[in-house]
């Protein structure tokens, strides 16, 4: 951090149309504010509201940052976020919110002037018990932000050796004691049933490798922007691809093959500014890899600019050279196999791969030598369930399927897909968990859960 640089303590919350959803999508605007870093967000915990009755449960998170702005330009700037998502200001206090942004710390600052009152009076009237996880979860990242935490988990500054009691604010330090909160039974308030905590560092090749070995099944999705990308950190996703499937889902395209280098780079980009747990992976567009030296150049760009960890490459043979390559180079492949959608004009469209013996140790075979050259991961796709299980056995390295059975080390399938928007005939492989969900939280959670118990690809969904 910055000796310019100040921690601020900054609270979202949210009681209207899908309150985890906006949190969500404010933290996300949050982390894109000019002259602020170091974003990390708690958990989302349902509270009860403050003040007006008869309205319904808030959602409720902490984000904790460091910020070289005015705590006045930093106000704006929250406020801003407000009105970006539809809130409109009325003289009506402690009624319902589709969002509301509060700024409860700023470093040691002390003020009290129209628009701003630091720390946050009101922060007082919180759950105590909310306070008690928000600082246990802060106190993680103690040493990055200089602030501590009460017995209570209320967030102060770093003693300068003056002696305080509870409740009191002195020179030096920031103390915030909330008020206790009325709970007969003393419980904490629970997490909001559609968020889980976000990771402060994003998930590598190796957790994914760990995650083989302990036959934990592996979440993956893809995803194209920024808002769609935080409900999937909250959701625990382990895997976001930023797949060339966006110039058929999002660009109307009838394929994959118009999509380009710099279309997948602003969506990399987009994607980045609302992930932070999940492992980021770049699709190597049709014709980005020419020869090894020009996927390099590409695949740089995708890693540097657009801040993945990897990039998928699809095919074996002419392939080969260019994993090897790009291994040899620092930049990590993941390898796809089996049905491979930018071969489509070769194949005459997207059909089932592997029917055959001999099919099938076309597949078995590229998946070895894929790995051969240095693939740290595999994606493989539209093959009969046997032959998943067979490539996945067999193989070293992760395995995502996607139409390739449940015994895979994983599952990954477009966002569009499970959210039922259908622009296409729709995969044997695909299955619509938006229904019965009502959310678009809701229905990635549902397919997170369906993957992790291996309830999904049942038969029905396979091949």
């Amino acid at each position: 951090m910055s000796s310019l640089s100040a921690p601020v303590v900054v609270a979202l919350g949210s009681n209207l149309s899908g309150p985890a959803q906006q949190v969500a999508r404010a933290f996300a605007a949050l982390r894109d504010i000019s002259g602020t870093s170091g974003w990390r967000c708690s958990s989302v915990y349902r509270t009860p509201p403050w003040g007006l009755g008869g309205q319904p449960d808030f959602a409720n998170a902490v984000a904790l940052g460091s910020c070289v702005l005015s705590p006045l330009a930093l106000l704006a700037a929250l406020q801003g976020i407000e009105r970006s998502m539809g809130r409109v200001r009325t003289a009506e206090r402690n009624g319902p919110r589709l969002i509301d942004l509060d700024l409860i710390v700023f470093g040691t600052r002390q003020i009290e002037i129209n628009d701003l009152t630091l720390p946050h009076a009101r922060a007082t009237a919180r759950a105590t018990s909310f306070w008690h996880l928000v600082g246990r979860w802060i106190r993680q990242h103690n040493g990055r932000t200089g602030l501590s935490f009460s017995s209570s988990g209320t967030p102060c500054r770093k003693s300068t050796g003056a002696r305080s009691r509870r409740g009191e604010m002195m020179a030096g330090s920031v103390r915030i004691v909330p008020a206790k909160f009325e709970n007969p039974s003393g419980s904490e308030p629970p997490m909001y049933a559609e968020s889980r905590e976000l990771r402060s560092t994003p998930l590598n090749v190796l957790d994914l490798s760990r995650m083989k070995a302990d036959r934990q099944p592996i979440v993956a999705l893809t995803a194209y922007e920024a808002s769609t990308a935080a409900l999937m950190d909250i959701a625990k996703v382990d895997v976001i691809l930023i797949g060339d499937s966006l110039g058929m889902v999002v660009q109307g395209h009838r394929s994959t093959l118009p999509v380009t280098v710099d279309h997948i780079l602003y969506h990399c980009q987009a994607v980045a500014r609302g992930s932070s747990r999940a492992l980021r992976i770049a699709d190597m567009p049709f014709a980005s890899c020419p020869d090894p030296q020009t996927a390099y150049r590409n695949a740089a760009r995708l890693i540097a600019e657009g801040s993945t960890a990897m990039v998928k490459i699809e095919g074996a043979g002419v392939m080969l050279p260019v994993i090897e390559y790009l291994v040899a180079r620092d930049i990590p492949v993941c390898g796809h196999v089996g049905l491979t959608p930018q071969s489509v004009l070769k194949t005459g469209g997207f059909k089932l791969q592997g029917r055959t013996d001999p099919a099938a140790e076309q597949v078995r075979a590229d998946a070895r030598a894929v790995q051969a050259a240095g693939a740290a991961m595999l994606v493989l796709e539209c093959v009969p369930a046997s032959l998943g299980a067979q490539v996945t056995s067999e193989s070293q390295v992760p395995v995502i399927g996607i139409g390739a059975g449940v015994d895979c080390d994983g599952q990954i399938l477009v966002l569009h897909d499970i959210l039922g928007i259908a622009t296409r005939r729709r995969p044997k492989f695909v299955h619509n968990f938006l229904e019965g969900q009502g959310s678009i939280q809701g229905a990635i959670n549902a397919y997170c859960e369906a993957v992790r118990t291996r309830a999904f690809p049942d038969t029905e969904h396979s091949y």
